[in-house]
């Protein structure tokens, strides 16, 4: 893909132009992260969707809606952050593997003294993770799969054991963090049931997924879907910013919305608040938006 030229519509600049860019100076001032959060750690989304609302276009996958300038932001963000956080369904849709830094966005992470490339962490309360999600290159570090212990007896055998995370699973009803139905499913469809006595689907908090995250080291925190978990993180209220890409194409589906709950039959909380942060222009008319969450 080439890189598109984009404008600044939101807020105003002198200079709202941002050509393209090897280097994408500009473009990464806008989308840094905060250099030092209160809570020590800051986690954003990044998702698209049509004008219409849906989330994947013909082949089932986000590739069919994405564009250039999604892509040129998409890279950036990437470069940004330490850790790339998906569920499995989205790992096996979207066919996810090496995730690299381009060789001119390398100075970006070298600025923050982080790894080469971001690392990739997999959630799965089941354990359903492709083995095909560990080929990588030879200087792209192994995926991260966090799990249940149910789901960790299932994963392929050539996941490396120190690579698997194992946390707690929430049953119906029962209090996991921030309130009784704060756990995920993170296959991106229905309940996931575990092994543990939980008295029904087997769900890991959001708060538990992010601290193990910290343990190791990795508080610049990208989220890239799909729309269950990040459903179940936006009611959690652990999410701070979501990036959104308006691509300009209408497929009526029955897919939609870019946050779901699995299952469709949970209790809907409040609506959550969000502020404009900045909106940029494409070319061919691709809205890009950076959403701004909590007080």
């Amino acid at each position: 893909m080439t890189s598109p030229e984009l404008t600044q519509l939101f807020p105003h600049s002198e200079s709202p132009d941002l050509g393209a860019s090897p280097t994408e100076f500009r473009l990464a001032s806008l989308y840094r992260f905060p250099e030092s959060p209160d809570k020590g750690w800051w986690l954003r989304a990044n998702m698209i969707s049509t004008v219409d609302g849906a989330v994947t276009g013909p082949d089932g996958s986000s590739s069919s809606i994405n564009n250039a300038a999604d892509f040129r932001v998409f890279e950036v963000l990437r470069a940004l952050c330490d850790v790339v956080v998906v569920a499995a369904g989205t790992v096996r849709a979207e066919g996810y593997r090496n995730i690299r830094t381009p060789e001119r966005l390398t100075h970006l992470r070298s600025r923050y003294g982080m790894d080469p490339h971001p690392h990739l962490v997999i959630v799965s309360a089941s354990g359903n993770v492709p083995a095909d999600a560990l080929t990588t290159d030879a200087d792209v570090s192994v995926p991260y799969v966090v799990t249940t212990s149910h789901g960790a007896s299932i994963l392929p055998a050539a996941f490396p054991s120190e690579n698997v995370i194992i946390l707690r699973a929430y049953g119906d009803g029962e209090a996991a963090g921030g309130g009784a139905d704060g756990g995920i499913d993170a296959e991106g469809g229905g309940q996931v049931r575990a092994s543990e006595s939980t008295g029904g689907s087997g769900r890991i908090a959001p708060e538990d997924i992010v601290g193990s995250l910290l343990e190791l080291g990795w508080s610049r925190i990208l989220l890239e879907g799909g729309p269950a978990l990040l459903g179940q993180f936006v009611r959690a209220g652990v999410l701070d910013e979501l990036c959104l890409t308006t691509s300009p194409l209408l497929f009526p589906s029955a897919v939609g919305r870019i946050t779901t709950i699995g299952g469709g039959s949970a209790p809907v909380g409040p609506p959550s608040g969000a502020r404009l942060g900045h909106l940029l222009k494409g070319e061919d008319s691709t809205l890009l938006a950076r959403w701004e969450l909590g007080d």
